[in-house]
């Protein structure tokens, strides 16, 4: 069990360490060694991590799209079983009223 737990510390301090200062949203804790409970509970960071990632990633892809030029581009705002909510809903919003926006500027 304290192998786990120190396994468990270590990869937090790596996972956050490639988050924040190397700005690596694809890193993920992993799983060995444990199975079971364990690997339910690095399951289970890893979702949580996904499920902030992937809307703040689907806004990017927007992002670049418009700048880009390509304004037919909007964030999906479901994560695939349900809507988004809170702060992410407001991202996703944002985003695509910013290319609503744009579309009907006379500019174009």
């Amino acid at each position: 069990m304290l192998d786990r737990s120190r396994h468990f510390d270590a990869e937090l301090v790596r996972v956050r360490r490639e988050i924040i200062r190397h700005g690596r949203l694809d890193e993920r804790f992993t799983a060995s060694p444990g199975q079971g409970r364990w690997a339910d509970r690095v399951h289970e960071v890893n979702t949580l991590l996904d499920s902030l990632v992937a809307p703040a990633a689907n806004a990017t892809r927007v992002l670049n799209a418009v700048a880009g030029g390509d304004l037919t581009q909007r964030v999906d705002l479901h994560d695939g079983t349900r809507e988004l909510r809170g702060d992410l809903r407001r991202l996703g919003r944002a985003v695509n009223t910013m290319v609503d926006q744009l579309s009907c500027s006379p500019a174009r």
